[in-house]
């Protein structure tokens, strides 16, 4: 990854009331109470970057959520944040497979689009390439024997969906991928009719950006100066890409199995008006999923939901990420803003009240040891995107991404 870095402001440091007050019978003996940070559902504002995030703490029934490496309980690495290489522009050739998340067949037809992310409103600006996706039997290459390989490579990658071309594709710095239902009937609009065929949202991909591809595997004949792709021959300056595909019957069935009802605007997908949503995953320095983070958006309202996938479905009773590292942001008002996500630092217990510190960042490395003193929070990593009307935003916050 080669984001852009911008300096942090500096973190707000909230106290957290241990729930004594004033009350006179504490004098009369000690009184065992529950600080208010370790009950479910509290929450305290912090500022990453200027931008204000209400935290609901990773807080469950049982108490705090204790980060984890996917579903063991072993800590992730979150000591990138912060860092990151030079960015080094470069034009690539990009093959990008389309994931369906929700009940689809075939993704032949959707439109991939890929812009710089310069953090401006992208809808309505020319993209830096384009592409049809391609059912894997449509793929052409220069000649046959490359086009049977890149078909084979499009069954094995893709599982048999589909695969755009996307020459040139701005490689070696933050990108933003949209994908749209392409123009089925050739009206030159694309429209109800359109949509019919293909019943898919619009997709926008913040978080990622384009490598050249690593040699994997054994070509039968040399490659020279092309790089051997599970024997297939690509030239040195081609990369990977996976883009999502959300359904539009995910995009009504999620918010009600999450307790939101509807998104606001959903009667209409293609009318530009109502609200839209964010999902992605977490993952720590070494690409692994992260467990047990809470997840904040400067841009949410009191409509907006998030939750937090248990399976296919984010369950309403989840304050953190599973060992999927799943998030979603439902019923979210257009516009920019700021996601990050959060886990517990160190966690106090009902012995150590009097130190607990329930608000704010803390910057400490993260310890498998608790000295159960304070519980805090710790900024896992953040990314600005963009939320449009009737779509959804996909983020995946991994290597400590900050805008």
């Amino acid at each position: 990854m080669n984001p852009r870095l911008l300096l942090l402001a500096p973190f707000v440091l909230m106290a957290c009331d241990s729930g004594n007050g004033d009350d006179p019978a504490v004098d009369a003996g000690p009184v065992v109470t529950k600080a208010e940070c370790l009950t479910r559902d509290y929450s305290s504002q912090v500022t990453v970057d200027g931008e204000n995030l209400e935290v609901v703490w990773p807080v469950d029934g049982l108490g705090p959520v204790a980060p984890g490496l996917g579903n063991s309980t072993e800590l992730p690495d979150l000591n990138c944040l912060g860092t990151a290489a030079p960015v080094q522009s470069e034009a690539l050739d990009t093959w990008a497979c389309v994931d369906i998340f929700g009940p689809g067949e075939t993704v032949a037809g959707l439109d991939v689009s890929i812009w710089v992310d310069d953090g401006s409103d992208l809808d309505n600006t020319e993209p830096a390439v384009v592409g049809a996706v391609l059912g894997c039997d449509d793929v052409q290459a220069d000649d046959e024997i490359q086009t049977a390989k890149l078909r084979a490579l499009c069954n094995e990658l893709c599982e048999y969906r589909g695969m755009v071309h996307l020459p040139g594709a701005p490689g070696g710095q933050p990108i933003v991928a949209r994908v749209r239902v392409g123009d089925m009937n050739g009206d030159g609009q694309v429209d109800l009719s359109d949509r019919l065929r293909l019943p898919f949202v619009d997709t926008w991909v913040y978080g990622v950006s384009l490598a050249r591809i690593e040699a994997t595997g054994e070509c039968a004949e040399g490659c020279g100066d092309d790089v051997c792709m599970r024997g297939a021959c690509l030239p040195a300056n081609s990369s990977l890409f996976t883009a999502v595909a959300i359904t539009e019957n995910s995009y009504s069935t999620i918010p009600i199995v999450s307790g939101v009802g509807r998104i606001q605007g959903d009667d209409d997908l293609l009318d530009g008006e109502g609200n839209g949503a964010v999902a992605g995953s977490i993952s720590d320095c070494n690409d692994a999923n992260v467990a047990g983070v809470a997840v904040a958006s400067s841009g949410a309202d009191l409509r907006t939901r998030a939750a937090y996938f248990q399976g296919d479905y984010p369950s309403p009773q989840k304050r953190a990420t599973e060992g999927d590292a799943t998030y979603v942001f439902l019923n979210h008002p257009p516009g920019p803003a700021l996601i990050a996500g959060f886990v517990h630092n160190e966690i106090c217990d009902q012995a150590h009240q009097e130190d607990c510190q329930c608000g704010g960042l803390e910057e400490a490395a993260l310890v498998s040891e608790r000295s159960g003193e304070r519980s805090t929070l710790k900024l896992v990593g953040g990314h600005r995107v963009r939320v449009y009307s009737d779509s959804v935003t996909i983020l995946s916050l991994r290597y400590g991404l900050m805008p």
